[in-house]
């Protein structure tokens, strides 16, 4: 019953025809959470962020400095790009390998992404992804049938130019159809605190390694001086091993 409390203050303020790699289902275009304590939105898609006199909507995204900075910016190999921060401050020991993802994170699971919309969370640009769970690793499901999560990491067109947003520190966004293994902190702590219902914070840089379509695998820097292997069929299986282990945090049945 507590998880459908919570969900009940998440609001979508807009749900309309699929936008920006949306399959079937449509991705909400304005993603309100209330709990964040603003009564700002917390996620606004591209397709929304100029209004129709072609300005800033700043009824959504507030003043919006930095995102008219960057539409002003000269291009350079075809885009502008921007460096993003990552979303929180974690120590460099954080999740520093894969074991101690698995270690620290409450619910580790396999998922396919099913949706997804470039926009803006504040003024950072980056990607809205919906997932589907298709396999548990440690913990359990809050029983919702796909999770929202957002990366700072993007690449689209507002107002007619096409903005970059990067950073090192994340791997190469997934695209609809790639399977992802995501790390969730649900503990009482101040990362699990932003978890609301169907929306989970994935800790930083450190929550999402993607398995391509193409059988590749796309980690976090913190990873990827780990030797760990490149192929996702033998990544899968290493994941595995690691995740029965240890009987201390090992899945139950």
């Amino acid at each position: 019953m507590a998880h459908r409390f919570v969900f009940a203050w998440l609001v979508l303020l807009s749900v309309t025809p699929p936008v920006d790699g949306a399959e079937s289902d449509p991705m909400p275009e304005v993603y309100y959470a209330a709990e964040w304590g603003t009564d700002r939105p917390y996620f606004v898609a591209a397709s929304r962020a100029i209004t129709e006199g072609g300005e800033i909507d700043e009824k959504l995204l507030g003043p919006g400095a930095g995102i008219r900075d960057h539409l002003r910016w000269p291009q350079r190999d075809g885009c502008v790009r921007v460096l993003t921060d990552a979303i929180g401050n974690e120590p460099h020991e954080y999740r520093a390998t894969l074991r101690s993802a698995l270690q620290t994170s409450d619910w580790v699971f396999i998922a396919r992404v099913t949706g997804l919309v470039h926009g803006f969370s504040g003024v950072t640009g980056g990607t809205f992804l919906r997932v589907e769970v298709e396999e548990e690793l440690k913990g359990e499901s809050s029983g919702y049938s796909f999770y929202y999560f957002y990366i700072p990491v993007g690449d689209f067109v507002v107002g007619g130019v096409h903005l970059c947003y990067t950073n090192h520190r994340y791997p190469v966004p997934p695209e609809i159809g790639d399977r992802l293994v995501l790390f969730v902190d649900r503990s009482k702590n101040e990362r699990s605190t932003r978890n609301y219902g169907e929306f989970l914070w994935i800790g930083n840089d450190t929550g999402m390694i993607v398995l391509r379509s193409n059988g590749d695998v796309g980690l976090p820097e913190r990873l990827r001086g780990e030797g760990l292997p490149s192929g996702a069929n033998d990544f899968l299986k290493n994941l595995r091993g690691l995740s029965f282990q240890d009987t201390s945090w090992r899945v139950q049945p």
